[in-house]
C-alpha cells in the first residue's frame, strides 16, 4: 500500500500533464474554428499573460514529477540495499 502512493502520484502527475496539453490544443483549435467561422484575426496561441501562467503551471508539474520519480528511485535503491544486506551479498 505504501509503495503504491509514489506510483499513484507519478500517474496522477502524468495524467495532469497530458490533460493540460489536450486543453491547450483544444483552445488553439477553438481559436482556429472562430477564425474560420467569423473571419476574424485572433491569435492562435494564448496572450502572453496566459502563456506565462501556462509556463508556470508546466514548470510546477515538471518539478513535482521529477521529485516523485526521484523519491520512487530512492525507495527502490533502499529496498535493493536491504535485500543485499539480508542476502549477505554486499560488495
Amino acid at each position: 500500500m505504501v509503495e503504491s502512493v509514489p506510483v499513484e502520484r507519478i500517474a496522477t502527475l502524468l495524467w495532469r500533464e497530458k490533460l493540460f496539453a489536450l486543453a491547450e490544443a483544444a483552445k488553439i483549435a477553438e481559436n482556429i474554428g472562430f477564425m474560420a467561422k467569423f473571419g476574424e484575426q485572433i491569435p492562435l496561441v494564448p496572450a502572453i499573460g496566459n502563456q506565462l501562467l501556462v509556463g508556470r503551471y508546466q514548470t510546477v508539474l515538471s518539478h513535482q514529477l521529477r521529485e516523485a520519480l526521484n523519491d520512487r528511485r530512492q525507495k527502490q535503491e533502499r529496498q535493493l540495499f536491504r535485500i543485499d544486506v539480508l542476502n549477505g551479498s554486499m560488495d
